[in-house]
C-alpha cells in the first residue's frame, strides 16, 4: 500500500503541465530559476515553487552557487521510480510473452549453439 501512496503522490506531482515544462527544460543541463522562467515562460515566483515541490519529492537536485541555485534532473531517483513502476505492475519480460512453444524453439537453438559453436574450425 506504500507503494501504491508514493505512486500517486509522485505522479500526480508529474500531471502538472509546468512541471513538466520544468522537467523537459533540466533535461540536457543545468539551469537556474530565471533560466527555466525563461524557457518555460512562467514567473520565476511559480517556477521557484515548482522546483521547490520537485527537489522535495527528489526528482531534482539544486544545487546553490553563490546567490543562484541551479537545478538538474535527478535521474537516479527517475529511473528507480520507472523501474518500481514496471515492478509495481509485474509487466512481463519480452520473453514471458513468447507462448511456449517458441521458448522450447530457443532453447533447442541455445543447446546446438554451446554443442557445436560456430567459431570452431574444422580441418581439412
Amino acid at each position: 500500500m506504500k507503494k501504491v501512496v508514493s505512486f500517486t503522490r509522485r505522479f500526480k506531482l508529474l500531471s502538472d503541465r509546468n512541471r513538466l515544462c520544468i522537467l523537459k527544460a533540466i533535461s540536457s543541463k543545468r539551469l537556474c530559476v530565471s533560466e527555466i522562467a525563461k524557457i518555460t515562460k512562467i514567473s520565476p515566483t511559480l517556477a521557484s515553487r515548482n522546483l521547490k515541490l520537485l527537489e522535495r519529492e527528489g526528482l531534482v537536485i539544486g544545487t546553490r552557487e553563490g546567490k543562484n541555485v541551479f537545478y538538474e534532473l535527478n535521474r537516479k531517483e527517475l529511473d528507480r521510480l520507472v523501474i518500481d513502476f514496471y515492478d509495481f505492475l509485474k509487466i512481463p519480460s519480452e520473453v514471458e510473452r513468447i507462448p511456449d512453444v517458441f521458448k522450447e524453439i530457443v532453447k533447442g537453438f541455445n543447446n546446438i549453439k554451446e554443442n557445436f559453436p560456430l567459431n570452431r574450425r574444422t580441418k581439412p
